[in-house]
């Protein structure tokens, strides 16, 4: 599926809003994906707070800050995510997370 110009253009403007505040914004959006893949990410394990965990954090802002620069056909990233368990269900997690980041990114524009 190809996106029009304007599709492109309101992705792009909801990314920049994502990037005004991204520690914020990456934390959000690992927030919406940890009840499904918690467990995936060793030092959640015994957290508690999720929110206020400094590893999840650093992870978050790290690994969300490069969603604007991966690369779909980076066969490493593929690599480490099959290593880790990452299957197909998995991704539709994932893209509900990122929505509704965006979304909350973008408030009412």
């Amino acid at each position: 599926m190809s996106f029009i110009e304007k599709q492109e253009t309101l992705v792009n403007g909801s990314w920049e809003s994502v990037k005004h505040n991204l520690p914020h914004h990456s934390v959000l959006f690992y927030t919406f994906k940890i009840p499904t893949a918690r467990n995936m990410f060793s030092f959640l394990k015994d957290s508690v707070e999720v929110q206020n965990s400094l590893k999840l954090q650093a992870h978050a802002e790290k690994k969300f800050g490069m969603v604007g620069e991966v690369v779909l056909e980076d066969a490493t990233l593929g690599a480490i995510h099959i290593q880790k368990g990452v299957v197909d269900p998995h991704f539709v997690v994932v893209k509900e997370a990122l929505l509704k980041t965006m979304k909350e990114a973008a408030g009412d524009k």
